[in-house]
């Protein structure tokens, strides 16, 4: 189910499951025509940076993954491919290996040991330990190094994973400014960032798969990455790149300051200082993140008995979280972490039945976001969450059967959607948000006493946007999926009023009609309580 809902641009879609008549389990996925990103990158002669922003669209899906609480565990390059007009795909979730029937043994460090591929896979992983998102960072420094190089940073005589760990665990991987025909291009940052992912230690990687992708595009954007240590002279020279002309014209006004150098280094240090504090308490709202709401929570999972410890590891989590918000005040980047946090630990009490809970966590989450997109300039990615959070919200109440504060939340997102959605900057993927966020309103609104018909015209409207969604895009499968789904919610409610009922009729007619067949994901809606 959680894969079913992952809906990333860059993530093959998982549209259907089931068992054929002689009891075998299939998957129906996104047939999808391209070639291996690293043979891609090379039949294409693609430059280093052509090939790091392509790069970025894997990270991209691969941190929308995780968010979703999922590990890949096989990033390489088989399972991510390019489509000839530059679409990026990523594959197999470990859901091919769950078809596979040479795994239905029963020891457990076999089937596991096969879902996986060990030129790719991390130290931790090649000891039959548990993957986290930091086992996919590995995997991803892995791939980097191959799209960058042509060859993989360790050099196996043997396959086995005991031989690979042995040899990763006992030698670093070379710089790859060292390999291959790129070296001018891959020495100093790009070296440190592959060298930081592929640290052997999994805290010692990058905090997350964002982090590595937010250096590259710093590198990318001739700034000072964190993979680098952050000395004077490095963090000059990138200046004076970008800068060069203002930096000759600014040369008087250097003399002319440095009388005042003794208090601007006093002040630098203070700032500094206020800059490491920050820092260590993002990293401690990540760890608690990734460590108790990602890998400890989650692992267990299924384990007879530990109900009793998932909840108290989640409040602990949610403890510490509000610990936090008390000092976050201002600091719109600790409380953008917060939010991201608090949002996880809703998800986790709403896929546990705990609604009233993840009501509470999604609340505090809205009210980090609504801190950001009222601090006085437009943050795009913060007005984004705050919409899904709004959603979230007004499921919550919705499952509580508090259909009046589902109402005012769906509305809140509607509001949100409709301003970003009429900017110039707006997405298809904003688009497509505003039209599920109608249909989401419309279809609660529609529950309210006399409320009915502004409910179903909520409901047209979002079935206006998504023909003219469908209209600009009809190769589209997925906005297909979805589009059939709105007619068909839509047309449930027309169905009640004899008045309407043809009009029911037309609208589930066009969600059967081939090109919106095989509606299996239906929009974001709350299911009736």
């Amino acid at each position: 189910q959680i894969l079913a809902h992952l809906d990333h641009p860059s993530i093959a879609k998982l549209l259907d499951g089931g068992t054929t008549p002689d009891g075998r389990p299939y998957f129906v996925m996104d047939f999808i025509a391209g070639t291996p990103i690293d043979e891609y990158c090379d039949g294409a002669k693609l430059t280093v940076r052509e090939r790091l922003k392509l790069f970025l669209r894997v990270c991209s899906a691969v941190q929308y993954a995780h968010e979703n609480f999922i590990v890949h565990r096989d990033i390489k390059p088989a399972n991510i491919l390019v489509s000839v007009d530059g679409q990026v795909k990523l594959l197999d979730f470990g859901i091919a290996k769950l078809l596979d029937p040479d795994t239905l043994i029963s020891e457990e460090t076999t089937v596991y040991l096969q879902m996986m591929t060990p030129e790719f896979a991390s130290p931790e992983q090649l000891r039959n330990m548990p993957a986290t998102a930091a086992s996919d960072t590995w995997s991803l420094g892995v791939l980097l190094f191959v799209l960058l190089t042509g060859q993989k940073p360790f050099q196996f005589e043997r396959p086995e994973p005991h031989h690979i760990y042995d040899l990763i665990r006992n030698s670093a991987p070379p710089l790859a400014s060292a390999v291959g025909m790129r070296k001018r291009e891959l020495a100093g940052d790009l070296d440190n960032i592959l060298m930081m992912a592929l640290r052997f230690e999994p805290e010692r990687r990058y905090r997350s798969v964002a982090a590595l992708a937010s250096d590259i595009e710093k590198h990318l954007a001739e700034l000072p990455v964190s993979a680098r240590e952050d000395r004077w002279r490095y963090r000059a020279g990138k200046f004076v790149r970008r800068h060069k002309a203002a930096v000759l014209g600014a040369g008087f006004a250097i003399v002319a300051l440095a009388v005042g150098s003794v208090t601007t280094a006093w002040e630098a240090h203070v700032a500094e200082r206020e800059r490491e504090r920050a820092e260590q308490r993002f990293g401690d709202v990540r760890r608690v993140a990734d460590s108790l709401l990602f890998d400890v929570h989650d692992a267990l999972r299924g384990v007879e008995g530990a109900g009793v410890a998932r909840r108290m590891v989640l409040e602990r989590a949610l403890a510490f979280f509000d610990n936090l918000a008390r000092d976050a005040a201002g600091d719109l980047a600790l409380e953008r972490e917060l939010g991201h946090a608090y949002e996880r630990a809703g998800d986790i009490q709403m896929q546990a039945g705990d609604a009233a809970g993840a009501e509470a966590s999604y609340l505090k989450a809205a009210r980090m976001r609504e801190g950001i997109t009222n601090a006085g300039k437009t943050d795009d990615e913060a007005r984004r969450d705050l919409i899904s959070n709004y959603s979230k919200l007004s499921d919550a109440a919705w499952a509580r059967g508090r259909t009046n504060d589902a109402v005012d939340y769906a509305a809140k997102g509607l509001a949100l959607s409709r301003a970003v959605a009429k900017e110039g900057r707006a997405s298809q993927a904003d688009r497509t948000r505003l039209a599920t966020d109608y249909l989401d309103y419309g279809f609660k609104l529609a529950a309210l006493p006399g409320r009915r018909e502004e409910g179903i015209a909520n409901c047209r409207q979002a079935v206006r946007l998504f023909r003219r969604l469908a209209a600009e895009k009809p190769v589209d499968p997925q906005l297909a999926r979805i589009a059939a789904a709105a007619f068909e919610r839509t047309a449930e409610l027309l169905q009640s009023d004899p008045a309407t009922r043809d009009e029911a009729a037309r609208l589930r007619a066009a969600a059967g009609a081939p090109a919106f067949s095989g509606a299996r994901v239906a929009p974001h809606i709350a299911e009736t309580p």
